[in-house]
């Protein structure tokens, strides 16, 4: 037997076959893999059309979630070649929300932000890291780092200098949604379900209604994500609580004296505390997280509530493990504070479904929020997806 390929028409390749009398072959298409068994009765040498239509890249988008994660995907997706054409980004609260959380350490994120042309806007609202010196409760040092001779050239800016900051969660959906066309950002559209066919993939709102049709959606909605129940299908993994309970604290910036781009942390008895400052010119604050360990389960909190008794629970188990003065000060002259349970998800087989549908961030690999690596790794996400999606078809079926 023996195939010869004569020409190609469009998306199809035409093939002629030599069959032996009376055998059969299976012809596949060789990006879908579908077959059709075909027999010679005479061994005449017969044409087969074998349709082969390129993979190509989804061009219409839609990202549940308007966090740092589904931001920057929708702005990688617009400013990289991605292929896509049409991007949406749902978020279900009725405007990015100021003052909720608090701020994070983003360093490679920080790198991607610079390769998406964001170098500027990020320094604008950032306070370089500089120092981070440990202690034990007692004072003993533990260690003390000079952030700028440490950091690798990977997370350096194009300038040179470190890409190591401080920025407000707030601040920076700011500015990722500032980067973004009108009209990609929807806000009020709380995402229920997902509704997957051959033809593409919709969304269910809480208002009953639907989105358009996409060639793919993303979810980027975070720990207690919707679309991850389509990617994981009856193996619905729950948020796991890690024993980590958490009290976040924002005061003025000056409040702890220190100075700006210093770290100071302390370990003491079953109790963690670090203080930072974060942000820059009038948005800046001083930030204080207390990790306790607790074995009770500690509610997620995930809309970020202030509880009544919060500020004196954290005081008092400052003083009882014997921190600082200067840090139980700062608890007490906090603007706000939050009490969070840490929650993760064990790790599931696969991000994405056979289908249309993947997941990015916290909704695919939620973890405690050490270092901010939490963020820094959506970030990172939401890049490398922006990167390959625009792959599809010559590098990747």
């Amino acid at each position: 037997m023996s195939a010869q390929h004569t020409r190609c028409t469009g998306s199809l390749k035409i093939w002629t076959v030599a069959i032996p009398p009376r055998r059969s072959i299976v012809l596949r298409n060789p990006r879908t893999h579908a077959g059709a068994r075909h027999v010679s009765p005479y061994g005449r040498t017969p044409i087969f059309v074998v349709q082969a239509t390129a993979a190509k890249p989804p061009a219409r988008i839609g990202i549940v979630g308007g966090g740092p994660a589904g931001l920057t995907l929708a702005n990688a997706l617009l400013s990289l070649e991605s292929g896509a054409e049409e991007v949406k980004v749902y978020e279900q609260y009725e405007e990015l929300k100021p003052a909720i959380g608090g701020g994070f350490n983003i360093n490679g994120g920080a790198v991607i932000l610079e390769r998406l042309g964001m170098g500027d806007d990020v320094r604008s609202i950032a306070n370089p890291m500089r120092r981070v010196i440990s202690r034990t409760t007692a004072g003993g040092e533990l260690f003390d780092i000079d952030i700028e001779s440490t950091i690798p050239s990977a997370l350096r800016g194009r300038d040179g200098a470190s890409a190591c900051y401080t920025v407000m969660r707030s601040e920076l959906q700011r500015v990722l949604e500032q980067r973004l066309p009108q009209g990609v950002l929807q806000l009020a559209n709380k995402v229920v379900d997902v509704h997957e066919s051959a033809s593409g993939v919709r969304l269910e709102f809480a208002t009953g209604e639907y989105s358009p049709e996409f060639d793919l959606v993303v979810g980027c909605d975070g720990i207690n994500s919707a679309v991850r129940r389509e990617v994981t299908g009856e193996a619905v993994t729950q948020p796991v609580y890690s024993g980590i309970r958490i009290f976040f604290a924002v005061a003025s910036a000056g409040t702890y004296p220190k100075p700006p781009g210093e770290f100071q942390q302390w370990f003491g008895d079953g109790v963690y505390c670090l203080v930072y400052t974060a942000g820059s010119g009038p948005d800046q604050k001083d930030l204080m997280a207390v990790c306790v360990h607790q074995d009770v389960k500690a509610d997620e909190n995930a809309d970020w509530q202030q509880g009544a008794d919060d500020k004196a629970q954290c005081m008092a188990i400052l003083k009882q493990k014997g921190f600082p003065a200067a840090a139980v000060a700062m608890a007490e002259a906090s603007e706000r504070l939050f009490d969070i349970g840490v929650y993760y998800h064990d790790t599931i087989p696969t991000w994405s479904s056979e289908g249309r549908v993947v997941l990015l961030g916290d909704s695919a690999h939620a973890m405690p929020p050490f270092m901010g690596q939490g963020a820094n790794q959506a970030i990172q996400d939401a890049y490398c997806l922006a990167t390959n999606l625009g792959k599809v078809g010559s590098e990747f079926d």
